[in-house]
């Protein structure tokens, strides 16, 4: 019988009521933290720093309820917060006395950020509308008996959890899962506690999920022992500073005592069961005072520990938590262990963050075996500095390709803003690689010893790479550092892959003895976009054959970072491209080859020395205060520029630019030197020829500024005679271009005479007009002041010939 419309409605009513409500049901989802002091967050001589908690911040998503008690009592007492009434968000509770008060943090800070920011839930991927909370039920001190059924510490956890789902089904959460507990157990345990340390905690997990229970609480995890265990610290570790990076990392030279038990225990017990996550811990720093147990960790550590604990309940949840480096400080990059997931990272990128081990990585721990590597990311890492490194197989501190090496693939590497990368291995380079490398941060291939330059690595392969600064546009002056320490070796074949370079990226590539750095670039080509490239450890013999291409509408440098002069570096491979090429800091460069680069040269500092005829490309070559060019006599047809620095060794012939106030001194030219055609002196700028000078110039040009009048301005000559010879061929050229007057003459100051011999300029009829100055006319030249007078076009005359002159462009460009 069919339903009459009637019913019809009140069934869709129905069927829309029961969908609106399980709409609106709402399910609270959470971890209970418990353990002795570490889980409490005894973070009394270092909390974290402030920075450290804006970065990690809860957005607020995560609830949490915390009651911070006494291992006797059950309660707590005046240096812990008061228990939890509502729900809140994750914060440090404030501790102490009102006189001495401090953060009180535990693991549940960098829980909460993690599982937020990774957009994790604790009933996985397919949770829902599921919130996501935490209940913190932590005890001062105390062993594993503590947890036994009926103490006093039992009842506090029993009695929390309670409390906190019992207020959360009464403001709007229709159901609690209790997904697992996070446990951290502390430091002390007695000799018959460690011994019964997994019995024990198998216990506590069966009496909380029958004790805890009630309506609407679904503790069906507790009953399958989902739980994640964190390590038990030592006794008496200390804190050790990495004198490379300053990090400070946990001590592992304490005493294990009856502890250790109960770490062996729990974590072949974690390992052992899938609904188990196991979280390392003593490769992290410990409070520094306070503490004379060396047993409780500090505020940075307790981030890391949380972040872990994080990675584990997403992994527990069904999440694939990605190929990030674990906590488990021993396991090799080749191992499964060393990887969140249990994956080892082969065609997806490996990352290090916060949650990774503070220790070194070691690539592998026998001969043959390789870590390869997709690609690498370090992000907001415990460390500012993590360090790949690699082992000899022979105990020497020089890893070969016999020994276990680095591969990296097509993945590339892409470091964070106040992080660096060290990878103290052999590294085989393979594929199409972009390094992306914020400014500030460093990237560093070099040996694994400690003795510097004499225990180097070397970089093999065929891939292409190409590297930028990641935060150029963002911050200008941060500078991206590369920094490849390299020898050459008769065990692998040279790296052939070609680099490219980007601006902001300061390149090093060092040699030493009579090994070159050019093992590190390989065989390749070399494009620059704007980097700076160092050379280290320079010496006589130190050469690069690579090929270099400065890319158009950049500018390149060459310098040393030993910035140390007598260093050499020679460039004996073709340098082109459109760009410009740079000499800085104070060591030597030659360039051996005939070169093509087209955007000119400018010499910064150091000296730059010329190898061959064409060394310097195309372009104009500026010699720059602090810089010195060493022609080293050939005769170029580049323009050389004076503009503040020194040039040496002049051939017979040069075309030069007076861009500063040049004087010649006889060193300089060692012979007479003839200034070929187009030569000239740049407006406001002078030349002073001295005595044994002898300088010949064929079609000559002085620019003329106002620094020249004679009347309105300096009167400055842009010619001194104080000795030596001057011979003009073809007189002076005089160029206006710069110049606006309403005057009907102008005077200029041109040559001041007091010594010397001077040629070629001895009347008005000596002068010509640049093509600029139409109408200008020169009236006269006095040989005694060496001022001379130029008649100024009129309006109508200038006019003309303006019109003139664009009339001619225009029939040029038509034809």
């Amino acid at each position: 019988m069919k339903p009459t419309p009637f019913c019809r409605s009140l069934l869709y009513a129905c069927l829309a009521a029961a969908l609106i409500s399980a709409a609106e049901a709402k399910t609270l989802q959470l971890y209970i933290l418990t353990g002795q002091s570490n889980s409490l967050g005894a973070v009394k001589g270092s909390p974290a720093s402030a920075e450290l908690l804006e970065q990690y911040k809860s957005d607020g998503s995560t609830k949490f309820w915390h009651n911070n008690f006494n291992k006797n009592t059950g309660n707590s007492v005046d240096y812990n917060p008061p228990p939890s009434s509502s729900w809140g968000s994750v914060a440090p509770q404030v501790c102490g006395t009102a006189a001495s008060s401090y953060n009180c943090m535990g693991p549940e800070y960098g829980f909460a950020a993690v599982m937020e920011r990774k957009g994790w839930s604790l009933g996985g991927p397919s949770s829902g509308n599921a919130d996501m909370g935490i209940v913190k039920a932590s005890l001062d001190g105390g062993g594993n008996s503590y947890w036994n059924k009926g103490t006093n510490a039992y009842n506090a956890v029993v009695e929390t959890v309670r409390k906190a789902c019992e207020n959360a089904l009464a403001n709007n959460y229709d159901k609690v899962e209790i997904m697992g507990v996070m446990y951290l157990q502390g430091e002390s345990n007695t000799a018959a506690e460690s011994n019964n340390a997994t019995n024990s905690l198998l216990t506590f997990l069966d009496n909380l999920q029958r004790d805890v229970a009630q309506k609407g609480v679904d503790v069906s995890r507790l009953t399958e022992h989902q739980a994640i265990l964190g390590e038990q610290a030592k006794w008496n570790t200390t804190n050790v500073t990495n004198a490379e990076t300053g990090d400070v990392t946990g001590g592992f030279n304490g005493n294990e005592g009856s502890s250790g038990t109960t770490r062996e225990q729990q974590e072949a017990l974690a390992r052992a069961n899938d609904q188990m996550g196991w979280v390392p811990t003593r490769d992290l720093a410990k409070i520094t005072s306070g503490d004379s147990m060396g047993v409780h960790y500090d505020g940075k550590s307790q981030i890391t520990i949380g972040a872990r604990y994080a990675y584990e309940a997403a992994r527990l949840a069904g999440y694939d938590v990605g190929t990030v480096r674990s906590g488990n400080y021993d396991a090799v990059l080749s191992s499964t262990d060393a990887w969140m997931n249990g994956k080892l990272p082969t065609d997806s990128v490996a990352v290090w963050d916060v949650a990774s081990s503070a220790k070194d990585n070691m690539v592998s721990s026998a001969a043959g075996i390789n870590a390869t590597l997709y690609g690498i990311r370090i992000e907001d890492t415990y460390l500012n500095t993590i360090t790949i490194r690699g082992v000899a197989a022979d105990g020497s501190s020089a890893p070969s390709m016999q020994d276990g090496h680095l591969i990296l693939e097509s993945g590339g590497i892409d470091i964070a803003a106040g992080k660096n990368l060290t990878i103290a291995s052999v590294l085989e380079l393979q594929g199409t690689q972009q390094w992306d490398i914020a400014g500030g941060s460093a990237l560093s291939i070099r040996g694994s010893g400690s003795s510097g330059n004499h225990q180097l690595t070397f970089i093999t392969g065929t891939g292409d790479i190409a590297i930028c600064n990641s935060t150029l546009v963002e911050s200008p002056s941060g500078v991206a550092r590369v920094e490849v320490n390299t020898y050459l070796s008769a065990t692998a074949p040279a790296f052939t892959g070609s680099w490219s370079i980007g601006p902001g990226v300061e390149m090093t590539m060092n040699g030493a003895g009579s090994q070159t750095a050019g093992s590190g670039w390989g065989t390749g080509t070399v494009t620059l976009q704007g980097a700076t490239v160092l050379a280290g450890w320079e010496n006589a013999g130190n050469t690069w054959n690579n090929r270099f291409i400065l890319e158009e509408g950049t500018v390149s440098s060459f310098g040393g970072s030993s910035n140390t002069a007598g260093k050499v570096l020679t460039l004996d491979g073709e340098i082109s491209g459109k760009g410009t090429l740079a000499k800085t800091t104070n060591n030597t460069l030659v360039l051996a080859h005939a070169n093509t680069y087209k955007g000119g040269t400018q010499v910064n500092g150091g000296a730059l020395q010329l190898g061959n005829k064409g060394a310097l490309g195309n372009g104009t070559a500026a010699v720059n205060v602090g810089g010195t060019l060493n022609l080293n006599h050939y005769n170029v047809s580049n323009i050389i520029r004076l503009a503040g620095g020194e040039v040496l060794n002049w051939g017979t012939a040069a075309r030069v630019e007076i861009a500063h106030q040049v004087v010649w001194a006889n060193q300089h030219l060692a012979g007479i030197l003839t200034l070929s055609d187009g030569s000239r002196i740049l407006a406001g700028n002078s030349m002073t020829v001295g005595t044994g000078d002898g300088l010949t110039a064929g079609n000559f040009t002085v620019e003329l500024s106002s620094m020249n009048l004679v009347e309105g301005g300096e009167g400055l000559a842009a010619i001194i005679m104080t000795g030596g010879t001057l011979n003009l061929l073809n007189g002076l050229t005089l160029d206006i271009s710069g110049i606006v007057s309403a005057a009907d003459t102008m005077s200029f100051k041109i040559m001041d005479i007091s010594g010397g011999s001077l040629k070629g300029l001895s009347s008005a009829q000596d002068f010509s007009m640049a093509d600029a100055a139409h109408g200008w006319n020169v009236l006269d030249y006095d040989t005694s002041t060496g001022i001379v007078t130029l008649s100024v076009p009129e309006p109508s005359s200038a006019l003309l010939g303006l019109l003139g002159m664009a009339a001619l462009l225009t029939m040029r460009r038509r034809g």
